[in-house]
């Protein structure tokens, strides 16, 4: 019927319309990070960690940080939810990318919370690496 044409055409409008919204969001996300990036690197050049501009560095650094995190969760969710396999890879990049970079800007030594990080990291290359399954020979 006309009705079942027209709702199935709503959902593929409504999933292309998710993805663009989920590329958006992952680029939001790319941007947050490189700005907290920027920022850290203001952040470790200031002299004391104390002074109330390096607080409010620190504090801008965690701010972006965290909604980087928050647009790459958001892309995910809705890349899983209209089961985009290659740009869901993507993103598990993008998030192993973002775990190492906070464990770059973590304070101190390599230590445990360090190596988490980084084998968070792994974990979700190997996560995107499965998503998009064997390479075929060509």
């Amino acid at each position: 019927s006309h009705y079942q044409r027209a709702a199935a055409a709503t959902r593929d409008k409504r999933s292309e319309l998710q993805r663009r919204l989920a590329s958006v969001t992952n680029e939001l996300a790319a941007r947050y990070m490189n700005d907290a990036q920027q920022i850290y690197l203001k952040y470790v050049e200031e002299p004391d960690p104390k002074d109330p501009k390096a607080k409010l560095l620190l504090k801008q650094f965690t701010t972006m940080s965290r909604r980087s995190l928050e647009c790459l969760d958001e892309a995910s969710a809705i890349f899983q939810q209209v089961n985009d396999a290659p740009n869901l890879a993507l993103l598990y990049c993008n998030k192993g990318r973002y775990m190492r970079f906070k464990a770059h800007c973590s304070q101190g030594d390599f230590n445990a919370e360090k190596r988490s990080l980084y084998n968070q990291a792994e974990d979700l290359y190997l996560t995107a690496l499965k998503i998009l399954g064997p390479r075929e020979s060509r």
